[in-house]
């Protein structure tokens, strides 16, 4: 199984293909993951993760263009691990290497199936189909928030987004895990 970690920082994975912009790293490919074509061929990985590097892409077209390279060096079916510092938490505000915040309906845009069903993405295109992930959405926590029963509001479809609404800043959650399934035509 080809797997490819993305941004890999100081975390190289012997078993992955890592990837970082920064030669001060340990890597095995180094370029700018929003603004090159990844140097690998159409359906070559099983498995991606990207943790903690989405939020430092400079812009939207850096964002969309990440996501459509990962859409096409992987396979039907694969599994990508993306976090990123949840909207509520002191991380995605207090680096200033950090470009914009994220909610749970971050990636509605890209995603087959709509996190929300009002979705302001939901009928939007641009350059084509855009539907490229089937996407679960997960909101982090501490301990603490965990046994208040938080989490579990928090990550229910039904409540979700009254969570990231009224009580996000309330009971700030650290990080948003997305896992993204591939899917192909």
């Amino acid at each position: 199984m080809k797997k490819l970690n993305l941004g890999c920082g100081n975390n190289y994975e012997s078993g992955w293909i890592n990837c970082d912009i920064s030669k001060k790293v340990k890597a095995d490919f180094y370029f700018d993951l929003g603004k090159k074509r990844f140097p690998f061929k159409d359906n070559t990985f099983e498995e991606v993760k990207a943790e903690m590097v989405f939020e430092h892409l400079p812009d939207y077209n850096a964002r969309v263009h990440f996501l459509r390279e990962v859409h096409r060096v992987c396979k039907n079916g694969a599994k990508i691990f993306l976090s990123v510092p949840h909207f509520s938490s002191q991380g995605a505000w207090g680096d200033l290497q950090h470009t914009r915040p994220f909610t749970s309906l971050s990636l509605d845009y890209f995603a087959v199936n709509k996190t929300h069903k009002y979705s302001i993405m939901q009928a939007q295109e641009v350059d084509g189909e855009n539907h490229l992930f089937y996407v679960v959405p997960k909101i982090i926590f501490g301990k603490i928030h965990k046994l208040l029963g938080i989490s579990l509001f928090a990550n229910s479809n039904s409540t979700r987004l009254i969570y990231e609404m009224f009580f996000a800043y309330i009971f700030p959650a650290r990080e948003l895990h997305f896992d993204l399934f591939v899917v192909k035509k």
